[in-house]
């Protein structure tokens, strides 16, 4: 978990830097990108809840580091082979970690 932990909230760090030396992004561009973290990360609580009520906890914490390991390293991939501009793709991409970030 602190693995997880760290690796979601270092994100954050690095999230308007990326956005605006990477993707040539407003700052009204990152608010949305942090907006959107916390709003799909209210629902993913209650999905990491479930899940673990579901699953169990031990299958339930796999799905999400393995999630989280993913979300992450394509949202690098994506952000590494564009430049440019802030795309909805990009938007969608930052709302899937945060699924697994607050799971």
């Amino acid at each position: 978990m602190f693995l997880s932990g760290c690796g979601g909230l270092m994100f954050y760090n690095h999230l308007g830097g990326i956005f605006t030396a990477r993707l040539d992004a407003s700052a009204a561009n990152v608010t949305a990108a942090l907006l959107i973290v916390g709003l799909v990360g209210v629902l993913a609580v209650l999905f990491g809840g479930i899940l673990t009520d579901e699953a169990g906890p031990r299958r339930a914490d796999t799905f999400v580091l393995v999630g989280h390991c993913l979300a992450l390293g394509g949202l690098a991939l994506y952000l590494g082979d564009t430049t440019g501009s802030v795309t909805l793709a990009t938007f969608v991409l930052v709302g899937v970690w945060s699924i697994f970030a607050w799971a």
